[in-house]
């Protein structure tokens, strides 16, 4: 064995291999680690069983065992020593043996570099908003958006019987509709089930409620205390986090996806309120320091509109004074009556 291979963990790389995480060079070293001595074909062999004990949960259905273990015998084992070996563990097996099987994997669960690639999944993806709006399509199909500051978490592949997420902050969803595989997105006070449908999720954690609004189809909304709601297109469930309630109501905002769809519908509506959903669609710190101007009332559309036009149509609708500098933007002015 070379110099550099004296300073390998062996048990880190044997890790890695069984992740799938090793590079072509690392197996090299590998294979001539295990050949070079029968105690360490051994340490590979034990392992390689106590990974399939503590992992066998984890196993995606698409995934052939057998061809695993068929291509880790042309790789590091030949076939000849592998079946002398599984016949003389199945002549062997015993409780004692499995007890001892325990132990190691007690033993590797102690070990920091081990611990990551046997336990660790692999196979989750992570999608990631943040300072900008991310869209991408999950393997089901469904479509979805992240708002600013937000995690989506969810498998390569989904298994057969249902569909699983998990999200932190809030995003938009287009389901692709399955009756068989049942989808559920899971925050951290409650999981939304769909079979197919389009809704928005507002989970942030600094705000006092989780918010979800069906555009269209079907959901069911399931609190931290099993308290079930169905809820139908055009309605908003809410939970509240203080005392752990589900309640719904008619969705009356038209622009509860405006961070999405760029589109600013005001109906007649007090300019606190327009201002209120500007900061939450451009991210931006605009404040009124005349309590008169709350007064003021605004029935207009904008499609797409950078903030400073936005800025700009109010300062001239409502003869206000727009100051900005230091990332913050000040109103001021006469005020309505």
């Amino acid at each position: 064995m070379n110099n550099e291979n004296k300073h390998i963990d062996f048990v880190d790389l044997i890790g890695k291999y069984l992740a799938n995480q090793t590079s072509t060079e690392e197996i090299s070293v590998l294979e001539e680690w295990v050949n070079k001595d029968p105690e360490n074909k051994k340490t590979f062999r034990e392992l390689k069983q106590t990974w399939i004990l503590t992992n066998i949960e984890h196993i995606d259905e698409q995934i052939n065992l057998n061809e695993e273990w068929a291509k880790l015998n042309s790789t590091i084992i030949d076939d000849e020593e592998y079946a002398e070996f599984l016949l003389s563990e199945s002549a062997n097996f015993n409780y004692n043996k499995f007890l001892k099987m325990a132990a190691i994997i007690v033993i590797f669960l102690t070990a920091g570099y081990f611990l990551f690639y046997l336990v660790s999944n692999p196979s989750t993806e992570q999608l990631v908003a943040g300072n900008s709006v991310v869209s991408a399509t999950l393997p089901d199909g469904t479509t979805v958006t992240l708002n600013h500051n937000s995690i989506l978490k969810y498998p390569k592949i989904f298994p057969s019987n249902i569909r699983t997420i998990k999200l932190q902050g809030d995003a938009y969803f287009d389901v692709t509709h399955d009756l068989s595989k049942p989808f559920v997105i899971k925050t951290k006070n409650i999981q939304v089930e769909v079979m197919g449908t389009s809704l928005y999720i507002n989970a942030k954690i600094d705000q006092p409620t989780v918010d979800v609004v069906v555009e269209t189809g079907n959901v069911a909304i399931i609190g931290d205390n099993d308290e079930k709601l169905l809820l139908t297109a055009g309605e908003k469930g809410i939970f509240e986090k203080w005392n752990h309630t589900l309640t719904k109501e008619v969705n009356n905002d038209p622009n509860f996806i405006a961070w999405k769809t760029g589109i600013l519908v005001f109906e007649n509506e007090s300019l606190v309120n327009v201002i209120d959903k500007i900061n939450q669609t451009y991210h931006s710190n605009i404040t009124i320091d005349n309590p008169d101007i709350y007064r003021c009332r605004l029935t207009a559309t904008f499609e797409e509109q950078p903030l400073n036009i936005i800025l700009q149509d109010l300062q001239e609708t409502f003869d206000l004074i727009i100051e900005q500098g230091d990332g913050k933007i000040l109103i001021s002015g006469n005020g309505c009556e």
